[in-house]
Order: structure tokens, then sequence, then C-alpha cells
């Protein structure tokens, strides 16, 4: 074997380890985008019913508040027992407003958690995203190179798949 037939094949190998590389890197980047993005539609899911919740309360709250007043305006009509049971559901409605006011903050604070980890899966599920866009050219011209035995194809591979194994790590970390 001549020193360039030897040459070609040490080439030929390190293509065949940068496309592995490569590959097995897109496919972690392709299941942790999977995972991020499932996540970001649970969040989502779970905000939203949150926010339901909010309204919810909030339009019991109204409806008790439209009622307390309601017998408010009637309450000086009254006098005995029958003020008595309006003071007492006046201020039952009174006490359900508060309670209802501290759940919706509750709820709100709930919400707004769950929006922040919907809007962090979909920053990580979008850099992984991009890594395996940039993986799979790399791996697509190094598949190339290796049937067209051209080795600046697989070194352009290698660039491009650098910058993807830049993004894969970037999907773990968000530096950028």
């Amino acid at each position: 074997m001549t020193d360039k037939d030897n040459s070609k094949a040490a080439w030929l190998n390190w293509l065949a380890v940068t496309t592995i590389l490569f590959s097995t890197c897109a496919t972690i980047a392709s299941f942790k985008g999977g995972g991020y993005g499932s996540g970001a539609m649970m969040a989502q899911t779970q905000a939203s019913d949150l926010w339901a919740q909010y309204q919810a309360k909030s339009i019991k709250r109204y409806i008790e508040s439209g009622q307390a007043d309601t017998l408010a305006l009637r309450l000086p009509e009254l006098s005995g027992a029958s003020a008595d049971a309006y003071r007492k559901q006046i201020d039952t409605y009174k006490t359900d407003a508060v309670r209802l006011e501290k759940d919706k903050e509750e709820i709100a604070q709930k919400a707004r958690a769950l929006e922040q980890k919907r809007d962090d899966s979909q920053k990580h599920g979008g850099k992984f995203g991009l890594a395996i866009l940039f993986l799979q050219l790399s791996i697509m011209l190094s598949a190339l190179a290796a049937v067209m035995k051209k080795k600046p194809l697989w070194l352009t591979g290698v660039a491009i798949g650098a910058i993807g194994m830049i993004g894969f790590v970037n999907g773990f970390f968000l530096w950028f």
C-alpha cells in the first residue's frame, strides 16, 4: 500500500468517526428537543387551565360582590332577624371575596411559573432544532464525500458539523 493510499484511508476513517459523532449528537439533540417541545406544550396546557380557574374565581367574586351590594341596598328596609340574616350573608360574601382574591393570586403565580417553564423549554427546543439542522447537513455532506471520495466536501461537512456541535451544547446551557 502506498503513502497516498494510507493517507486516503486515514481521512476516510476520520470521515466515519466524525459522521458517527455528528449522527449521535443529532439523535440526542432530536430526543432532547422533542422532550423540551413536549414540556413546553404541557406547561402551556397547565398554565391555560390555571388561567381558566383564575377567570372562574374572578367571575364568582364579581357575582358575590353584586349579591352583597344588592343585600346591602335592601338592608335598610329590614329589621330584626331578617336584617341580621342579611348582615351575616353580606359578611360571608366579604369573607369569600378576600379568600377568592388570595386564591386568584396563588393561581396567577403558579400560571406565571408554568409560562416561564414553557418559555425556557421553547428556548432549549429551538436551540436543539437548529443544532439538528447543521448536524444533519454535515452528515449529508460526509456521506456525499464518502461516495465521491472528495476530502474537501468532507471538510466542509466537518466545519458545518462543528457549528452544529456548538449549537448542540448551547441547547443544554443557552449561552447565546
